[in-house]
């Protein structure tokens, strides 16, 4: 997890990770222009990034930023992480031949953690 837009740009250069999912309003590059850039260092390094953004703003031009920078999606808090990591195991077996590629070592493979108590922006991400 990244406090703001250089900070998250970084960790994905350093992690290399399978997806992200990323806030529209944050300290420093917006998320749009994150999701952007992700897209941009993943084409690079000829890998594929599922990118989601997350805002609790309402409004199709919300949408319409999100999609044009390469977001797969747009959810709005608060929203179920249980519909939301269903769509993310999707997207990642679709993804399968990027996605088995290992990280380091023989048969590496990536772990994803959610804290499904953790606030964000004020509002509770939802879980079962």
């Amino acid at each position: 997890m990244a406090a703001n837009g250089e900070a998250g740009l970084a960790l994905f250069a350093k992690s290399g990770a399978d997806a992200a999912i990323v806030d529209i309003n944050m300290p420093g590059h917006n998320g749009v222009e994150v999701c952007r850039m992700l897209g941009e260092q993943a084409r690079r390094s000829g890998r594929k990034l599922p990118v989601w953004l997350m805002t609790g703003a309402i409004g199709a031009y919300v949408e319409e930023l999100g999609l044009k920078a390469g977001a797969l999606k747009v959810l709005h808090k608060p929203f179920n992480i249980s519909e939301f990591t269903a769509e993310l195991d999707e997207q990642l077996r679709s993804e399968a031949p990027v996605a088995k590629q290992p990280r380091s070592g023989p048969g590496a493979t990536a772990r994803i953690a959610i804290d499904r108590d953790r606030v964000v922006n004020g509002g509770p991400v939802r879980g079962p």
